[in-house]
């Protein structure tokens, strides 16, 4: 993929918000146009969009300026996406979580590729559970984990750094409301691992 030079693209203001994601997913249900199934699931949250919350936070850590607002503006903007050299498989403003195609979970792969466009990872979402658990193991590199979480709310799934591995646990961080707490490994549907921007190492 083209690798874009992030200071050259211009800042944007521009709104973006759960309820605009709720919105995209209703729409989406009726008309199954969002992907091959019909079926896709937002992150949801009063507060913000908990995905680029997540980006902002790990950004900041590697000294990238990034707004929640400012990821938004970019992740809907075709130029964007045009100039990284990614595809997009969905058409939704919002990121979405998952499709369902024929009952499978299927990860989203356009919030990875949106990942993978401002940070160096792991590669794509990672599913299996022992391989999640290796990005906490004391020999490997350092860097920061992206996770994703079932909620209480069918369909909705929530973004959260995952910080620690304690046996059946994962410590975790939530930037968007400032929690931190342990959440059950069966709970975690899967992760990322940042090690730091395309410019930057870790601190």
């Amino acid at each position: 993929m083209k690798e874009l030079n992030l200071n050259d693209i211009p800042e944007m203001s521009c709104g973006i918000n759960d309820a605009d994601s709720v919105e995209v997913y209703n729409n989406l249900s009726e008309t199954g146009s969002e992907s091959p199934s019909g079926s896709s699931a937002p992150w949801g949250s009063g507060r913000g969009n908990c995905f680029f919350t997540c980006m902002e936070h790990i950004g900041s850590h590697y000294g990238l300026k990034f707004t929640e607002e400012e990821y938004g503006c970019k992740y809907k903007d075709p130029d964007f996406w045009e100039k990284s050299g990614y595809v997009r498989v969905t058409t939704a403003n919002v990121p979405t979580a998952y499709f369902m195609n024929d009952g499978d979970r299927i990860p989203n792969p356009d919030t990875a590729n949106f990942i993978n466009m401002f940070f160096e990872t792991s590669g794509g979402w990672e599913t299996n559970s022992s391989k999640i658990d290796d990005y906490f193991k004391r020999k490997a590199p350092k860097g920061q984990v992206i996770g994703v979480t079932k909620t209480d709310i069918e369909y909705v799934d929530h973004a959260v750094i995952l910080d620690g591995d304690s046996g059946n646990y994962y410590s975790y961080k939530d930037p968007l409301n400032g929690k931190r707490g342990d959440i059950p490994k069966s709970q975690v549907e899967y992760a990322i691992k940042i090690y730091g921007t395309k410019t930057s190492e870790e601190k």
